[in-house]
């Protein structure tokens, strides 16, 4: 039958001089106040989020971005375009008619979204009047 070594003491095995004198030199620094080591440790990280100002300097750099494209693409696609609508006919050069379809488009969808953000506004104020 094996005995289990029943020594746990925190003591090391060689009682040396140099290592009573190591130990009775560490224990002043890891005997600490609570305050101390409240103070010692380091505030706990905060991400850091963008926040609004982030996403508008994001959106203005895409915004540019897709700009500077579409202008590209109004250069490179000039060759005037015969354009019939409802009766009318026109001539434009192909860019400058598909910016007009683009500029079209982002009024009606914007229209849209604020009729949109204005209904749920008036269905949060009443919800919030209950």
């Amino acid at each position: 039958m094996t005995q289990p070594n029943g020594d746990h003491s925190p003591v090391p095995e060689s009682s040396s001089p140099e290592t009573v004198e190591q130990a009775a030199e560490t224990a002043p620094q890891q005997a600490q106040t609570p305050a101390q080591s409240q103070a010692q440790t380091p505030p706990p990280a905060v991400k850091a989020s963008g926040g609004l100002s982030a996403g508008i300097w994001a959106s203005l750099i895409i915004g540019a971005l897709i700009l500077v494209l579409l202008l590209i693409f109004i250069i490179q696609n000039n060759e005037p375009t015969q354009f019939y609508y409802f009766g009318w006919e026109f001539t434009l050069p192909l860019g400058v008619s598909i910016l007009l379809a683009a500029i079209a488009g982002i009024v009606i969808a914007g229209i849209f979204g604020t009729v949109r953000m204005f209904i749920l506004g008036r269905q949060i104020k009443r919800a919030n009047k209950r």
